[in-house]
């Protein structure tokens, strides 16, 4: 609140009469600690405004939740073959229902396969075994090294539900012993997750590259 200013007016007549100066006196007298009192109240009145506005200042907002883009980008050359299972651990970028996923495989066989699952974390940030959303993507035409890289999508018919501000992780299976390659980002460039690989596929996930290396994915979330 703004400080009030008050300016107070005070008008005498005065006659001859002694007496009548004296109640003039008396008047001016009771005129100048009105006004006193009232300066006062106001500067309480000030005081108590100003503490208020500091209070307020002083409220402490809830911290926002962390998130994260919702993808890593493809960009550069580096590529990772593999059997198996990898996966890479995101933030979300809002809470909601996680509807899509989606990676780029650099080479493949023929008619291949690739299980896309939604797994939510531990306390170190590794993907467990549970499953929150699951899509199986069949008949993936051959991928030629030489070629341009090929987007597949999963698209979840029962969605996960994602909390914002909790780490989740995407994981991709290929059938058996079949060897393909998938792109990665090196250097930590994408920073709310990292990737993993499971060549077993029985949920024993180790972090690549000391936990330095991305998987380039996307997610949808709505």
């Amino acid at each position: 609140m703004e400080a009030q200013e008050f300016d107070i007016l005070t008008r005498v007549h005065a006659t001859g009469a002694t007496r009548r100066g004296v109640v003039a006196g008396l008047g001016r007298g009771m005129v100048a600690a009105l006004s006193l009192a009232l300066i006062g109240s106001t500067g309480v009145a000030d005081a108590d405004a100003k503490g208020k506005k500091q209070k307020k200042h002083k409220k402490h907002t809830k911290p926002q939740a962390a998130t994260g883009p919702g993808y890593c980008a493809l960009d550069g050359p580096a590529l990772w073959v593999t059997t198996g299972r990898v996966a890479q651990t995101f933030l979300p970028p809002k809470g909601g229902q996680l509807t899509k996923a989606a990676i780029f495989l650099q080479s493949n066989p023929a008619d291949f396969t690739l299980t896309f699952d939604i797994r939510p974390v531990d306390g170190a940030g590794v993907p467990t075994n549970t499953v929150l959303a699951s899509h199986t993507v069949t008949n993936i035409p051959t991928t030629a090294f030489a070629g341009p890289p090929r987007l597949v999508t999963a698209n979840f018919v029962t969605p996960a539900t994602l909390t914002l501000g909790q780490q989740y992780a995407l994981s991709v299976t290929g059938p058996g012993t079949d060897q393909y390659w998938v792109h990665i980002r090196d250097n930590d460039a994408c920073h709310d997750g990292q990737m993993f690989h499971d060549l077993p596929a029985n949920g024993s996930f180790v972090a690549l590259g000391g936990g330095a290396a991305d998987l380039t994915y996307f997610v949808t979330v709505v």
